[in-house]
């Protein structure tokens, strides 16, 4: 909204009072020149937009000095502008006032809804998005044997369907290997009837607006109204003692597991975690031993 508002006061002043009444009466212009002044004008102040959106889409500073900073570039475009347009912002003020709400509307909606950015984010446990957050694709939970030595250490939503290009039909000892994942929740009652199932998963993009993400450990609630919850359920990682270290990531307190995928294959596992809590560590009284930590995937 601020940036809706810094809009609207910017370019308000260029549309409607760059001129005084007397100019305005003394001002003709043909109406086909109109036209083509007014293209242009759009065609200008649409590439400006763009490039003040794309500076502030690339800029990862949320803070209130990079507000800032981003308004006082605003700023700095517009007056350079006005001094190099002058002339033509004058026929723009001479056109009517609905050619000049044209305008403002053309302005707000590239600079309000952008045609790319949004924070793209994996949501563990479920096939969909919600809130607003456009669906990239859905598949299945995968990672490295929970036994191996090698391979990744992160967990992977994979695709149902591949695309493969130049490939050598033998297997291999000498690659690299993906497996299923399992929920392995026999003791955990949240998730217990997904146990030994493979989880769902689905890559989800924010609205555009919303260009960063914060996985929280240990609450299922963002930090303010201005962050908005995409989901929120328990955190989740490999057993402690096992040899393939993975990843924590937050599950979805309403999981679900991939349609027909109940047998005890292993491979890359999902468990449940707890905080262990003790003097000079993480602080007793907060965090109990034996409860398991929630989480939450807010987007601002």
């Amino acid at each position: 909204m601020a940036a809706l508002h810094l809009l609207i006061c910017l370019f308000s002043p260029l549309l409607f009072s760059v001129v005084s009444p007397s100019t305005l009466a003394s001002t003709t212009i043909a109406p086909e020149d109109l036209v083509k002044d007014f293209r242009k004008e759009l065609a200008d102040l649409k590439d400006i937009v763009a490039l003040l959106q794309n500076h502030i889409i690339t800029t990862e500073d949320g803070s209130e000095t990079g507000r800032q900073q981003h308004a006082q570039d605003v700023r700095d475009f517009v007056a350079k502008y006005l001094l190099r347009n002058r002339q033509s912002a004058l026929s723009l003020t001479n056109s009517s006032v609905a050619s000049s709400d044209d305008l403002i509307s053309t302005l707000l909606t590239y600079y309000t809804n952008p045609p790319y950015g949004g924070a793209v984010y994996t949501h563990w446990g479920r096939d969909d998005c919600v809130n607003g957050s456009e669906l990239v694709y859905t598949g299945m939970a995968t990672g490295a044997y929970y036994s191996h030595t090698g391979g990744g250490v992160n967990y992977l939503c994979l695709p149902h369907e591949p695309i493969y290009s130049d490939i050598e039909t033998s297997t291999h000892a000498t690659r690299s290997l993906l497996y299923a994942a399992e929920f392995e929740t026999s003791t955990a009652p949240a998730l217990q009837s997904l146990h030994d199932q493979t989880p769902a998963c689905a890559v989800c993009r924010a609205p555009p607006t919303r260009l960063t993400k914060l996985m929280i450990p240990g609450r299922n609630e963002c930090p303010s109204s201005k962050w908005r919850l995409e989901y929120k359920g328990y955190l989740m990682s490999s057993l402690y003692t096992q040899t393939t270290r993975t990843d924590f990531v937050c599950m979805d307190e309403d999981a679900m597991g991939v349609p027909g995928t109940t047998g005890n294959q292993h491979g890359a596992l999902f468990y449940m975690v707890e905080a262990r809590c003790s003097a000079g560590g993480i602080q007793c009284g907060p965090y109990v031993n034996g409860y398991e930590l929630t989480c939450a995937v807010c987007t601002i």
